[in-house]
C-alpha cells in the first residue's frame, strides 16, 4: 500500500521534527487543513521518537551511522571509471 505523497511529507517532516530539526517545519502546508493533518502525522511518527529517546543517539552518532552504511553500499558498487562511457553525466 503505496503512502500518498502529503502523508509521506509530513511523516518526513514531524520525523525531523523529533529529531529537533527546525527544518522539518518545511514539510509541512501553511494552511488550517495542513496543521491539522500534521498532528495525524505526529502521532503516526510518535512510537519512533520514543525509540530516539530510549536509544539517546546525537545527532553525530546518527550521521557517523550513515556515513558508514554510505561507505559499505560504495564499497559493494562496482567502480564507475576506467571504462569508456561508464562514467555519470
Amino acid at each position: 500500500m503505496a503512502i500518498p505523497a502529503d502523508i509521506a511529507k509530513a511523516l518526513h517532516g514531524a520525523w525531523r521534527l523529533a529529531r529537533f530539526d527546525r527544518a522539518g517545519l518545511a514539510f509541512f502546508g501553511h494552511d488550517e487543513a495542513a496543521f491539522i493533518r500534521s498532528f495525524g502525522a505526529a502521532v503516526i511518527i510518535y512510537p519512533a521518537f520514543l525509540v530516539l529517546l530510549a536509544l539517546r543517539l546525537s545527532d553525530t552518532e546518527w550521521q557517523d551511522h550513515y556515513r558508514r552504511i554510505r561507505k559499505s553500499r560504495d564499497a559493494r558498487r562496482p567502480s564507475e571509471g576506467g571504462g569508456e562511457g561508464k562514467g555519470r553525466r
